[in-house]
This record gives C-alpha cells, structure tokens and sequence, in this order.
C-alpha cells in the first residue's frame, strides 16, 4: 500500500506495527546510545525510556542478544542486559 510503516512479527509471536523509520540499525543505535549512558538495561529501562510495551521491549532485547549485541545477566530479580564486550575483543 506504500504506507510508511509495515506490520512485523516479532520472535515471540506478538505482532506489531512497526514505522519505516525504525529498523534494525536504527534500534541498535538507540540500543548503544541508552546502553552508554549506564552499565546495564533491563526491559523496563528500555520500556520506559522509549515509551514501548514491556513486552515490546523485552523482545527488543532479546532480538539483540541473539545478534551478539548484548549479553545477559539473570537473577532472581532481574534480567539485566549488558553490552556484549566478548565481540569487541573478537574482532
């Protein structure tokens, strides 16, 4: 239809609306750039910050985790999300 947004399944099913303007760089800049300003993110940081769905923006996370973007801390409390340093010393 040339609408300026496009409807996406995320992995855990859930179907969202998604605008042109944001694709996967663009969410992994904002990804970056929230992860620079602190040490570590949980998806209600992210949720908050952007004004998402928790769910929404447990997936975000998720997403980036399986491409090596983040690495994960579980605890009883929290999943914490932290930038993947184990890539950058790869390359």
């Amino acid at each position: 239809l040339g609408l300026p947004m496009r409807l996406k399944q995320l992995g855990n099913g859930l179907l969202v609306v998604e605008s042109n303007a944001y694709n996967a760089t663009v969410i992994s800049q904002k990804l970056d750039a929230l992860l620079g300003e602190r040490t570590c993110a949980t998806a209600l940081d992210v949720a908050t910050e952007w004004q998402i769905s928790l769910s929404i923006a447990q997936e975000l996370l998720t997403s980036a985790e399986e491409e090596g973007k983040l690495c994960r801390d579980t605890t009883t409390a929290h999943i914490l999300f932290y930038p993947n340093l184990f890539a950058t010393f790869a390359t």
